[in-house]
């Protein structure tokens, strides 16, 4: 009798559990809630309990790559996309975010080849059109390549802050700071304490003999908590071009402070001047 009861009270905990136990789908759409809020932590927490549940769940591991490529833990991230792509064939979405995990462990090969997967699928991909012009700028070194993907980016969505900040830093590459200016007004025309662009224009306004206005331009970037050497020596060499002697040896000072290599050559400007 006694074993008859204990085997009933088993039965209904487990039973209890089975009722009170969240469905893979609901855990994967409290997963998604939390996504909005890029809550990865807490993301990845339900997804791993939805993929226990059911292991053949695509969309699960997809999510879990996504979750671990926003956490920095790439190879694992590689590792459930892959197995996300033995689940959902011919997905962009898979491809993409292989490749920004393969981008982040340094596979250059690798993220070119899942990009161009992805853009063979859908080309009007702005994430992957973005991610293949990362690629060529900071794995490949190929700023011609990286400028003409930033462009494409920039066709898709001209408001895009870092697609023209990016092309404005790579016109500024290729000598071409008309075009540089045009792009890294874009971006300060709706974030005007964008640091960054504020010292790249300076440099193209600068490289145009347009010190005064290259002085203005740096002033944001001069003001942060932490100076951009590269604007204190420009504006150095602007205040240089314009006579200000006494503003340019100030500048020529906080480099010497910040022991920058950018300090000597601003001093032999200054003693060029009269």
């Amino acid at each position: 009798m006694k074993k008859i009861i204990n085997l009933t009270v088993s039965f209904f905990l487990l039973l209890s559990n089975l009722i009170g136990q969240e469905t893979p789908s609901e855990l994967f759409n409290k997963a998604m809630e939390f996504k909005k809020s890029r809550n990865c932590n807490e993301v990845l927490e339900l997804l791993n309990k939805a993929t226990n549940l059911k292991p053949d769940f695509g969309e699960a591991w997809l999510e879990k790559g996504w979750c671990l490529n926003e956490l920095s833990r790439s190879q694992e991230a590689v590792t459930a996309l892959q197995k996300a792509n033995t689940l959902l064939k011919n997905n962009y979405n898979v491809y993409c975010e292989l490749a920004h995990a393969w981008y982040s462990l340094d596979k250059k090969d690798s993220a070119l080849k899942y990009f161009k997967e992805t853009l063979r699928l859908k080309p009007d991909y702005q994430l992957a059109v973005i991610g293949l012009a990362d690629l060529f700028r900071e794995k490949f070194n190929d700023n011609e390549q990286a400028l003409s993907w930033y462009l494409k980016g920039a066709k898709m969505d001209s408001t895009h802050k870092k697609t023209n900040y990016w092309i404005g830093w790579c016109y500024n590459g290729q000598k071409k700071y008309d075009s540089a200016a045009y792009y890294l007004l874009k971006v300060l025309d709706t974030d005007a304490s964008n640091i960054p662009a504020s010292v790249e224009l300076g440099y193209a306004y600068y490289s145009l003999n347009r010190y005064s206005e290259a002085i203005e331009i740096f002033k944001p970037a001069l003001a942060a908590k932490t100076k951009s050497e590269v604007a204190i020596f420009y504006s150095g060499m602007c205040l240089a071009k314009t006579g200000n002697k006494a503003s340019a040896l100030d500048k020529y000072n906080e480099l010497v402070i910040l022991n920058s290599s950018f300090a000597s050559q601003l001093l032999a400007e200054i003693q060029k001047m009269k």
